[in-house]
């Protein structure tokens, strides 16, 4: 067994890990501060060779990951609520109901926005597509969990007001992304933005009672 191999590998690791604690908050900062920063970014940097890409920033899948995923199992394993059938199921149970749930709503929004653009979706050029909506959902996700904890700890007048910023953030951040695809006006991209945040959100209803029946029975 190499040894001196193996030294590396760890400190790659742990090089990788501390780059996270100045590219994750620097892409965050980006994409809530810069809404037609986040579809440019992406496509320039397609354009590259699949090892130079996004070198400045976090990749968007691993950022949605650290973003969306890691908090939200965090939080629901830190703060569980025993009337939250979400809370009381095992770890592995959980990962795979959030990872299941969560990564339907920016595949949701990239599938769409590719249908409208070029009337098909096909799996590589969706790929694009998906790693603009990570950007673009990872902070949404993180406040809807933010939400749900404090709604669940202490009720708010302010928490209703909390979920409606999060929803127009939302909203505003795919008017721009499906007007800059699009090439559209604002009020054809805010139209296309709503539905689309609308049928995701039904879509998700009925995910949500599909994933419970079934790991009720579990």
């Amino acid at each position: 067994m190499d040894f001196v191999k193996i030294f590396q590998s760890i400190e790659d690791v742990i090089y990788e890990i501390a780059t996270w604690i100045v590219f994750v908050p620097k892409t965050l900062l980006f994409v809530l501060l810069r809404p037609q920063w986040t579809q440019p970014y992406v496509t320039s940097e397609w354009a590259k060779e699949a090892k130079q890409r996004f070198k400045e920033f976090m990749s968007p899948p691993l950022f949605w990951v650290i973003v969306a995923i890691v908090p939200n199992i965090l939080l629901y394993t830190l703060l569980p609520d025993a009337k939250d059938v979400y809370s009381s199921l095992s770890f592995a149970d959980r990962f795979f109901a959030l990872a299941t749930f969560l990564v339907g709503v920016p595949a949701f929004f990239a599938a769409t926005l590719q249908q409208i653009k070029e009337h098909s979706v096909e799996k590589d050029s969706l790929k694009r597509f998906f790693y603009i909506q990570c950007l673009v959902c990872a902070p949404a996700q993180l406040g809807l969990v933010l939400y749900d904890r404090l709604t669940a700890r202490a009720a708010s007048d302010a928490t209703p007001y909390f979920l409606m910023l999060i929803g127009l953030w939302l909203v505003g951040m795919e008017t721009v992304i499906f007007k800059q695809e699009l090439d559209s006006s604002w009020w054809k991209a805010l139209g296309l933005a709503l539905l689309s945040a609308l049928a995701c959100f039904a879509v998700l209803i009925i995910l949500v009672i599909i994933l419970a029946v079934v790991l009720l029975k579990l």
